[in-house]
């Protein structure tokens, strides 16, 4: 994906793929929640835009140059990220076709612990819901960073999850807010929690395979104006 073949939801009209396929992308995005009615109509805000390319083209490349198409997305904007975690899934679907989910630590841990159906003619929603996690060609993990009690009693589910998107070198990004001063002590305990939470296959995961990628926002010194640096 270059930058020429980045296709907004709003210029889908120059997208190479076929009606048929453009209305299906359409008709999964809305089905899954994205605002793509909205952003049919028009781009985003600069900002989202240059973050969304940025975003994008780092994976791009990363999986071009034989690396995992990982992220670890930090930003200390919870507004930003929550923008990022809608638009750049749907941009992601818009051009390359490819499914798109948003999950959280929270839904996951419902979802594992889910009966299953108690017969072949059940129903199993959960079991759906996990397959197109595993599968997604994009998966965004909102909040990631906002460790919960009694996560670790699924680190096995999440380090198999985890495992299973590395062999398929699927896009994943892990976006965390944080406060403070981002640095190296932070990051260092940024990946011990993930050990204790989320396990060790998990941290190692991210230490080895994740681009680390910052958004600050901070205060310009000559303006009562936030500025955003990329």
């Amino acid at each position: 994906m270059q930058t020429s073949g980045i296709i907004f939801p709003s210029e889908m009209r120059r997208s190479k793929f076929d009606p048929m396929t453009k209305q299906i992308i359409f008709e999964n995005l809305f089905k899954l929640g994205y605002p793509i009615e909205q952003y049919s109509k028009k781009k985003p805000e600069e900002e989202l835009v240059i973050g969304t390319r940025d975003i994008l083209l780092r994976l791009d490349k990363r999986q071009i140059d034989g690396k995992q198409p990982m992220m670890a997305l930090f930003s200390n904007d919870v507004v930003l990220l929550q923008s990022l975690a809608r638009i750049v899934p749907m941009v992601f679907a818009t051009s390359t076709a490819n499914s798109v989910i948003n999950i959280t630590t929270e839904r996951l841990m419902e979802l594992f612990t889910t009966p299953g159906p108690r017969s072949v003619f059940d129903d199993d929603l959960a079991g759906e819901t996990l397959h197109a996690i595993k599968m997604a060609g994009l998966l965004w993990w909102d909040n990631f960073n906002g460790f919960l009690a009694g996560s670790k009693k699924f680190i096995g589910r999440f380090q198999n999850l985890m495992s299973y998107r590395l062999g398929r070198e699927s896009a994943t990004i892990f976006a965390c807010h944080y406060t403070g001063t981002f640095n190296d002590k932070y990051t260092d305990k940024f990946y011990d929690n993930v050990s204790d939470h989320y396990g060790s296959v998990m941290s190692d995961a991210l230490r080895k395979y994740a681009a680390k990628v910052q958004y600050e926002r901070s205060i310009a010194d000559d303006a009562e104006v936030t500025k955003l640096k990329f």
